[in-house]
């Protein structure tokens, strides 16, 4: 069951929009950070532009894009975990619910105020997990969340033509992505493009039936979130690419640089 929680979690992670952020921008401390742990195994780091006026956790939880409900500033609900306030108590499942954390140099502490009442500085970091109380985020160097030159990849989606994977960050514009498809056997590399903010990989080769698209996405300055998934499409004789399943997550793998794991993420 629990599986199946993480599959429906990060399904909705797709819905993200992420930006490529300025290198000038983050390095000036003109964004805030967001750290959003589903699981151990499962987490999202989103970078938003700072409100000049200062803005609250809440507002920045907001800002996000991801689904979220809320009890007068408690959180219940973030993407798919948590409980569906009103028609539920806004802690259905104790001993979890979804805890509030803040980053800096000397990692997580626990913060003492609610979300509503938090007013963030450009350069802050906020953190949400979900567990029991004693469930922390996980380990991050807060450096590496507003690091420009650090790739932050979205999940994969589809498009009449094929994927496309939106990212945050890279500015120095030396990560890669990679795609390949077993056909009879064999792996054929598959066009990828790179332009403001995606990547997208071309599938209108391919013939009709399922096939598993590999992406496998290299960053020398490390990886914000996955590094390899692997997306099942169905290509119908219209030449349309539909989702079947969406996401699984695996065990972490090797850790990356900066002190973000590297994580594996799978669309079977």
């Amino acid at each position: 069951m629990r599986r199946y929680l993480v599959l429906a979690i990060l399904a909705l992670l797709t819905l993200v929009p992420l930006t490529a952020a300025s290198a000038d921008d983050l390095q000036s401390g003109s964004h805030v950070g967001l750290v959003v742990s589903f699981s151990p195994d499962a987490y999202i780091v989103i970078t938003v532009p700072a409100d000049a006026h200062g803005q609250t956790g809440l507002e920045l939880l907001q800002a996000s894009g991801l689904e979220m409900i809320h009890d007068s500033g408690m959180i219940c609900k973030l993407g798919s975990v948590g409980c569906d306030y009103p028609e539920q108590s806004c802690i259905c499942d104790a001993p979890n619910y979804w805890s509030y954390w803040l980053l800096d140099d000397s990692g997580w502490s626990y913060s003492g105020k609610g979300a509503g009442a938090r007013i963030l500085s450009p350069g802050e970091i906020d953190g949400w997990v979900w567990g029991s109380g004693g469930t922390t985020p996980p380990d991050i160097d807060a450096a590496a969340v507003l690091d420009a030159d650090r790739i932050a990849p979205a999940l994969p989606v589809t498009t009449p033509e094929g994927l496309e994977v939106a990212f945050q960050g890279d500015l120095n514009a030396n990560a890669t992505v990679t795609a390949r498809v077993q056909l009879s056997g064999n792996p054929l590399s598959l066009p990828v493009e790179r332009d403001q903010g995606w990547y997208t990989i071309d599938l209108q080769g391919l013939p009709p039936g399922r096939h598993d698209v590999s992406l496998s996405i290299d960053d020398p300055d490390g990886v914000n979130g996955m590094t390899a998934m692997t997306h099942e499409v169905f290509v119908a004789s219209t030449a349309r690419y539909h989702t079947l399943v969406p996401l699984v997550v695996s065990a972490v793998s090797t850790a990356g640089t900066q002190g973000l794991p590297r994580i594996n993420h799978m669309l079977y």
